[in-house]
C-alpha cells in the first residue's frame, strides 16, 4: 500500500493461462468442408431431371388417323302397326227377372180401371204421416180405390161427412180421442143426417201400435170392424183385410 502511494512498481501475480477455445474460424472451416459436396449433389439431380423428360405420346398420331365424322340429324323410326285381329264377341242374353208372385189367396180383377168418379174411396186417419202414406200407396197400387189421408182428427171427421166412403182406416188411439169413439160419432151422424144407403157407415179397420194393449172382444166381434192390424204393417195382411171391400188389381196396370 505504501508502495503504491509512493509510485513504486506494482507487483501483480500473473494469471494462469486460459484453456484454448476453438475459434469461429475453425468451425467455419468444417462447415466449408461440408458444403463442398453440395454442388456435386445438385449436378446429379439436374442430370436425373434431364433424363426423366416425358417421351412422345403415341396417342397423338393415332388420333390424327381417325377420320372426323360429323353428327347426323336424328331420323324418325316408323314401326308398321298391323291391325289387331277382330273376333266376333257373342254375348249371351241376360236372364229375364223372375215375375212377381201374385197373392193367390186374394181375388184380382183384370178389367180396365173405372173412371175416377166411380172408384171406391178410402179415408185414412192416422197421426203418423208415414203410416198414412204407406196405406195410401199400397191401396192405390194394388186396388182400384182412391185414398184420402188426414193426420188430424177434426179434419178427418169433416172429410168423412163431406164425401161418401166405402172404407175407413183409423188409428186405434188418436191424439184427440179413441179411434173407436171417432167411428161411433161418424156412424151416428150418418144415421141422423143421411138418407137411404148413406145412413149406414162403411166398415172400419183399426191400426194398433206395438206398445198398445189389444182391444176388447166387443170391438173384435163388431160386424162393422173389418180387421185390427198391428204395426209394423204388412202389405199382404193389409190387402187381406180389404179384399172383401175393395177389388184388387195387378200393380202393373195404369191408374
Amino acid at each position: 500500500m505504501i508502495d503504491i502511494l509512493r509510485g513504486g512498481p506494482i507487483w501483480a501475480p500473473i494469471p494462469a493461462a486460459a484453456p484454448e477455445v476453438p475459434t469461429v474460424e475453425e468451425e467455419s472451416d468444417e462447415s466449408d468442408n461440408e458444403s463442398v459436396s453440395l454442388p456435386e449433389f445438385a449436378e446429379e439431380s439436374e442430370a436425373e431431371v434431364i433424363s426423366q423428360e416425358p417421351e412422345e405420346s403415341i396417342a397423338e398420331p393415332i388420333a390424327e388417323t381417325i377420320p372426323h365424322i360429323p353428327p347426323s340429324e336424328p331420323q324418325e323410326v316408323v314401326v308398321p302397326v298391323t291391325p289387331a285381329e277382330t273376333t266376333d264377341v257373342v254375348t249371351e242374353p241376360e236372364p229375364e227377372p223372375e215375375p212377381i208372385r201374385p197373392l193367390t189367396s186374394i181375388p184380382r180383377t183384370t178389367t180396365p180401371l173405372p173412371p175416377l168418379s166411380e172408384r171406391p174411396r178410402v179415408l185414412v186417419i192416422h197421426s203418423a204421416a208415414s203410416t198414412g202414406r204407406l196405406i195410401r200407396e199400397t191401396l192405390e197400387n194394388f186396388t182400384i180405390a182412391r185414398v184420402d189421408t188426414s193426420p188430424d182428427t177434426v179434419h178427418g171427421y169433416e172429410m168423412a161427412l163431406a164425401r161418401r166412403y166405402q172404407l175407413f182406416i183409423f188409428a186405434l188411439h188418436l191424439p184427440d180421442m179413441e179411434g173407436t169413439l171417432l167411428y161411433e160419432m161418424i156412424s151416428k151422424t150418418y144415421t141422423a143426417f143421411r138418407q137411404g144407403d148413406g145412413r149406414v157407415a162403411p166398415g172400419v179397420i183399426f191400426i194398433r201400435e206395438p206398445d198398445e194393449p189389444t182391444p176388447g172382444d166387443e170391438i173384435a166381434r163388431d160386424a162393422r170392424v173389418k180387421g185390427i192390424l198391428g204395426k209394423p204393417l204388412s202389405i199382404e195382411r193389409l190387402l187381406e183385410s180389404v179384399k172383401n171391400t175393395l177389388p184388387l188389381r195387378e200393380p202393373m196396370m195404369g191408374g
